[in-house]
Order: C-alpha cells, then structure tokens, then sequence
C-alpha cells in the first residue's frame, strides 16, 4: 500500500515533492480544526501553523515536521494553503514538512496534493468530489485567467448561485489574484507563484475560493519609502500608507 505521508513543501535540493519523511521527526502538530471561512477562524488556524514554524525556528537541529491529521475534524481550501505557507516557511530554514493521518480532513488533504503534482494537461484524470476545486500553482497571468474561470465553472455546476454572483466573484479574486504578481522582488519582472484552492459547499450555501503568494508582501515591499516618511513598522499602518495616492496606486501603469 502507498505511503500515505504527504509533504507539504518543496524539498528544495531535488526541485520535487517526495512522499516519505526525509529527516527525524523533532515536531509533531495535531489541530483540531484547519478553517478560515471568517477572521477569527482564520486566525486561530494560522496561529496553529506558525506556533509549528515558530518551534522549529527555535531548535538549533533540523529535521521533519509532522501536522497530523487523524483527529483535525475539518479543513477548507484556506487551511490547505496554510499547511503550504508553513512548509514553505519550514523549507527555507532546512525543515521538511509533512502531512500525516487518516479520516476525512486527511482524505481532502490528498485529494488537493495530488491534482497540485499533476502536469497541468493530465489534471482532469484526478479524482473529484462534488464541490472540489484542487489546488494549483500559477505562474503567470495567463493561467490566472484560465483558473479562475475554471472555478467559476465548477461553482456554476456544483451550487445554486447566479450568474451575477459568480460575475460578481470572479472580479473580486482576479483582483486579489493579480495583486500577488505585484509583489515580486523585482516587480512584474520577478512575479513569484501562487497557489489558489478553492470549496463549493452547497449544504452550507457558501463558495469559497483562497490564495495565496510568495512574495515579499506590502509592508516589506514599500519598506524603504515608508521608513523615509517616518511610518511606524507595524504591518497594519503600512499597509493603509501604501493605499495612500502616489505611493503605490499610480505607481505603474497598470494599477
């Protein structure tokens, strides 16, 4: 019978995903839960995957670590990205992290890792359940656009909602979409990756579609300018400056 471990994170070396534990297990995290369909569930699952990146930043060996699942009783597509931003934090630091378990949130996590590993042209063979929309990475704005209308065809399919609705959608993530190929080093000539995922839930009437990014995020990427003009380093008041005019919304051409 096939492994059922699961890393989540490239192991960076072999440029691959691998299906075994490479190192000694230092780390083990069993969440409860893994949602983000409000802010404090959200929260509450992020601090669930930063305390783990957080210890092992702590240790001074590296190693494997683990977030099992067998007792998590729900995960959504925003808890799947969650498990990816930890395992790529746990990576640049020379950690491997991995997915464990059994049971339902373990068996949607498989699901999403699977369809992620396929080549984009072998996705449709993967196995799908009603309401699934399995994770994908995205390198350029071409394959947002495909994506996202992917979605939007399977939110069509698997729930009630109305064409106005889904429009509706559709314009809102294309927006925090393209935002993330703002934020590469370099600007649009260095865009980093991004990962979206996505539940219909029919039963619950409710759609939800997350992403996520690699780049450097606001608050370091207007740094320099904001350090000149005197603004507190807190995220959340770089974050309001940058929406300020002339600092980053009539920046570029195509903001």
């Amino acid at each position: 019978e096939r492994d059922r471990r699961f890393p989540v994170c490239w192991i960076l070396a072999e440029g691959q995903l691998v299906t075994a534990s490479t190192g000694p297990i230092l780390i083990e995290e069993c969440p409860d839960q893994l949602v983000t369909a409000c802010p404090k569930s959200l929260m509450q699952s992020y601090q669930v995957v930063h305390r783990l990146v957080q210890r092992a930043t702590n240790l001074s060996e590296h190693g494997t670590a683990i977030f099992q699942l067998t007792r998590c009783r729900e995960i959504d597509a925003g808890g799947i990205l969650l498990l990816m931003y930890a395992g790529n934090c746990l990576s640049r630091n020379g950690w491997q992290a991995c997915v464990d378990g059994t049971g339902v949130a373990m068996d949607l996590v498989v699901r999403h890792l699977e369809h992620y590993l396929r080549d984009r042209k072998t996705r449709t063979d993967c196995d799908r359940e009603e309401g699934d929309y399995l994770l994908r990475e995205i390198e350029s704005r071409e394959e947002m656009v495909g994506d996202i209308a992917e979605w939007a065809h399977s939110v069509r399919q698997d729930t009630t909602a109305s064409e106005e609705e889904v429009a509706k959608w559709k314009l809102q993530i294309g927006e925090v979409t393209a935002n993330g190929f703002q934020h590469g080093i370099g600007g649009l000539e260095d865009a980093r990756r991004l990962l979206l995922a996505g539940q219909s839930m029919q039963k619950e009437n409710s759609v939800q579609l997350a992403a996520i990014d690699y780049g450097r995020s606001i608050p370091a990427t207007i740094g320099p300018l904001a350090d000149a003009r005197g603004v507190e380093d807190h995220d959340g008041k770089r974050i309001s400056f940058a929406c300020k005019r002339k600092v980053t919304s009539k920046r570029l051409a195509s903001n």
